[in-house]
């Protein structure tokens, strides 16, 4: 499961490889955005992502979901036994 190493975060996570829908502020940080809970993937949302990446995502998360959805932060770790 991924950990936000600067706030702690576990929960939420966007990926920076899918542009956002919309580029205006405010707006979330990517097309893709993704929930874990019990280590692993609960749920992802699309804002403009295709069926492929989406797919792709749902099956390799380590390699999609690199940014903090709550700091934007990209110090992301996927280590489990972090403290």
């Amino acid at each position: 499961m991924p950990r936000c190493l600067d706030c702690g975060n576990t929960k939420s996570f966007v990926s920076s490889v899918v542009s956002p829908a919309s580029q205006y502020a405010n707006g979330p940080l990517s097309g893709l955005i993704a929930d874990f809970a019990d280590e692993t993937l609960q749920q992802v949302t699309s804002l403009g992502a295709d069926k492929k990446t989406i797919n792709a995502a749902n099956a390799k998360p380590q390699e999609f979901f690199d940014t903090c959805f709550y700091c934007g932060s990209q110090q992301i770790s996927w280590e489990k036994d972090l403290p």
